[in-house]
């Protein structure tokens, strides 16, 4: 836990580079070269921890363990989406890389809502400041993804898990069910009577992303009744439920400022 926690800093550090405003400090800053730094530190790390909950049994520790990871995946690539969009011109390398990092901030997003339905059911869990933390990153991203216009065609989760599976990006999951190498649960997968068509795979993800966002909410407003914390992530997403562009454009995924949000 204590090496996920430095490894979250780390990333915090990272993403701030995206809107940091001096310039000689941002130009000398090798952003790329970081994220995939980072991006392999979360692999290894995941892979190492799914080792160990193999034989130590620590149920609540490996999902506390398994919702920071997902949610730093989360603010890695959204980082990276963000980043891209400040360069005049996106090449095909880069663009290819925003594509599959929108997918696996969805994929990852999807994943911690799943998580709320089925893994929370113990006071460890709930009483853990990493969750509201989690809940607030896959919140903040669906929304962003909701409001992006910049990519020529959205990926769906199905498009979304072939490209975790066919790129170093994606970040193993801790629980085998979800394995990035296999395809997505049955209930992930966009597809109806074996339709394919482009627009209902569309269709059919932007309602699973629905209803990933009500969950979403909804927990945090069952927390919340309990928790001041989780009411402060609550108001802190409410404002950006209100579609204020400034707040969607200005504050990075994953990053919040307690000393402006407090008073």
């Amino acid at each position: 836990m204590t090496v996920a926690s430095a490894l979250v800093a780390r990333v915090s550090a990272h993403i701030k580079m995206v809107n940091c405003s001096d310039t000689l400090e941002q130009s000398h800053y090798k952003f790329w070269t970081e994220h995939y730094h980072l991006n392999e530190k979360l692999h290894r790390l995941a892979r190492m921890h799914n080792a160990n909950t193999c034989t130590s049994g620590d149920d609540d520790q490996h999902t506390i363990l398994d919702l920071m990871l997902k949610a730093a995946s989360i603010c890695l690539h959204e980082a990276l989406i963000a980043n891209a969009k400040k360069t005049t011109q996106v090449n095909q390398i880069r663009g290819s890389q925003v594509r599959a990092s929108n997918s696996i901030a969805l994929q990852q997003a999807v994943d911690i809502s799943q998580c709320c339905r089925s893994r929370l059911s113990s006071d460890p869990v709930k009483a853990s400041i990493h969750l509201p933390w989690s809940i607030y990153v896959a919140l903040q991203s669906l929304l962003r993804r909701q409001t992006r216009s910049d990519l020529a065609s959205t990926p769906s989760l199905t498009s979304a898990s072939s490209s975790r599976s066919s790129t170093s990006d994606a970040l193993p999951t801790l629980n085998n069910n979800w394995a990035s190498e296999s395809p997505p649960p049955n209930d992930s997968i966009t597809t109806v009577g074996g339709c394919e068509d482009a627009g209902s795979v569309d269709w059919l993800t932007d309602a699973l992303v629905m209803d990933a966002i009500n969950t979403l909410r909804s927990t945090l407003i069952q927390l919340g009744q309990t928790s001041p914390l989780v009411n402060f992530f609550l108001k802190e997403i409410d404002l950006e439920f209100e579609g204020q562009a400034m707040v969607l454009n200005e504050r990075m995924v994953g990053l919040v400022d307690f000393a402006t949000s407090l008073f």
